[in-house]
Order: C-alpha cells, then structure tokens, then sequence
C-alpha cells in the first residue's frame, strides 16, 4: 500500500500529476463496491500486466539479436539517420519503419503467450464442417498463426524485413486489431475479440521506445567462446514449459 498512500499524501499537499490512479482514487469507488485495498490493488494490476509483459518481449529481442547480428546493424543506420547524437523520441516512430518492423516482429517470433485467455461462443456457430453450440470454451492457437510458413516464411527466423513494405507495418496495434482485413493483422499477440488485451497501446508504446533508445545507446553481441574465439551460438529455445514466454537468463554483451 505504500505507492497508495503515498500518492493520497501527495493529493492532500496539492501535488497532482494527472495519472490514472490519482482520477481512480478521487472517484466515490466505494459506492461501486470496492474497498481501498481493492482499489490499490486494480492500480498495481496497470503496472503489473504492463511490465512483466514488456519485459519479457524486450529480453526475448535481445536474444534473437544475438543470433542475427544484421539486424542490429540495419536498426543503428536507421537511428544514425534519424536521431543522430539525441536520444530517440516517441514522435520518432514515423521515421523509423525498420524499429518498429522490430517491434512487430518479437511479438511475432515469440509471442507474450503460447495461448490466449479463453472465449465462449454466445451463440451456436457452423466453422466449415463443424458445429460448435453456445457455451463452447475456445482458446486461439497462437503458435500455429504465427509459425504458419505461408504466412511467415522461415517462421523461426526473427526477421523484422518480413514488416517491411506490407500495409500492417503503417498500422499501430488498435488499427491491426480492429481490422477488417485479416491479412491486416501483424500478429496475434495482444489475442482477439471482446477478450483483447486492454493496454495494447501501452504495450506497443513501450516496447517501441525501449528498442529505439536501447539500440540508439548499445550495439548487441553474442559473448565469444573463450577456447573457440568465436560467437557463441544461443540457444534461442530455452523457454520453461509454461504459459508465458519468458525466456532464462543467458550471456550477452552491449558496448
């Protein structure tokens, strides 16, 4: 409760900052039924949901950077290019197409879950030669959509290039989702429907601006073999067997 009450002093002394907790916490929430310990703990879910996620993406791209140095190169002339010497900015995000193909592309390679939430038809539904009645628990196969081959050649490589020139690279997470298009949607990541994860502008935002500003900052390299004197190879599918990807600790250089 400590971020909780530290910011109900900070109301009390006139300081305001605008965030969402602080118009949560001005609301009559107990008239909704929610105690104080309730509603501190639906603020910590923002950060919670938000981190661990983003987190997770951003330690899976620096492992499949290790294993593909050309595309850390290509990302460094696009900021060379852009930013330059000052720090890359959100506003940025126009005039970095290849970041964000990045972005797309670790959400792509290795989604934040094997699955997705489950849903439930609220109706009877005909799919080809099945019939699937109201009330039926259906969960997407995220992995089969984003390893199909004629979708994503070379599903296993991360390969940003694969965004590059496509209508969905132009296209921020809301537009993919909502699309009308199938072929529309970048990937399957942020899930479907009315069960779609709710801070996917979030997500996107932040996943961008940490692979702008970490690439702007560092060049990324596999460690050498002390005995070979070559790179070593990772391991790039050293996951646990559990619903989310979040990959071990493993070696990696910045310089």
């Amino acid at each position: 409760m400590s971020l909780w009450n530290g910011l109900k002093k900070q109301l009390e002394a006139g300081i305001r900052t605008g965030c969402f907790v602080e118009k949560f916490m001005e609301t009559d929430y107990p008239q909704m039924g929610i105690s104080e310990i309730e509603a501190a703990y639906i603020a910590g879910t923002m950060i919670e949901a938000g981190s661990d996620s983003t987190q997770n993406s951003l330690n899976s791209m620096i492992l499949g950077l290790t294993a593909f140095p050309e595309v850390v190169e290509k990302a460094h002339e696009e900021l060379d290019r852009v930013a330059g010497d000052r720090l890359p900015q959100i506003d940025d995000s126009p005039n970095l197409p290849y970041i964000r193909a990045m972005m797309k592309e670790v959400l792509r390679w290795r989604s934040v879950s094997n699955d997705h939430f489950a849903h439930l038809t609220t109706s009877d539904v005909i799919y080809k030669d099945y019939f699937i009645p109201a009330g039926t628990v259906l969960v997407g196969n995220t992995w089969a959509l984003h390893y199909d081959p004629n979708i994503y050649p070379e599903p296993e490589r991360y390969n940003p290039d694969r965004f590059l020139g496509t209508r969905t690279l132009d296209l921020n997470a809301g537009e993919c989702i909502n699309a009308q298009d199938v072929r529309d949607r970048d990937h399957w990541s942020f899930g479907a429907g009315r069960r779609v994860c709710p801070g996917y502008t979030l997500a996107e935002n932040s996943l961008f601006i940490l692979t702008a500003r970490l690439l702007w900052a560092f060049d990324i390299k596999a460690p050498i073999d002390p005995e070979s004197g070559k790179r070593v190879k990772p391991d790039l599918w050293n996951y646990p067997p559990q619903q989310f990807f979040q990959v071990p600790t493993f070696d990696v250089i910045l310089l």
